[in-house]
């Protein structure tokens, strides 16, 4: 379902993809190039966003152009979005960083590092959470 430009989304086109995100809703997304996301699996790289709607390129092949409107992302920050919490779970009300898998796990102090928002309820590994995306980077 294309839901167009809401509060919680910028007008940022984006039309590029670097793999199938189809079965990816509630993962973390960064900007990888102009247009382009991909998955985001490192501490260390910006956040741009979460998949709520997960899409694949035009071709089927995952990678290149994806088709207007089939790709929704929340990446307005203060927005609130189901993410998917990874090893360990996460705990309402702690920050939450990006783990292996662009999965969410508990932030770390690490300078560098990046804290994608506050976890707003609990989860356990595998599970959805509601997450208030707000990146800030641990100075």
């Amino acid at each position: 379902m294309a839901l167009g430009i809401l509060p919680y989304k910028t007008p940022n086109p984006i039309n590029l993809l670097t793999a199938n995100l189809s079965d990816y809703e509630g993962h973390g997304l960064r900007l990888s190039a102009q247009n382009e996301v991909s998955l985001a699996t490192t501490k260390t790289q910006i956040p741009y966003g979460v998949v709520v709607v997960g899409a694949s390129s035009l071709d089927g092949t995952g990678v290149g152009p994806v088709a207007a409107s089939a790709l929704e992302i929340v990446d307005s920050l203060g927005s609130v979005v189901q993410a998917t919490a990874g090893t360990g779970g996460v705990v309402a009300g702690a920050l939450v960083s990006i783990g292996g898998a662009s999965h969410f796990v508990a932030a770390t102090a690490t300078p560098g590092n990046w804290n994608w928002g506050l976890a707003l309820t609990d989860a356990a590994a595998g599970e959805q959470f509601l997450l208030r995306f707000y990146p800030t980077q641990v100075p």
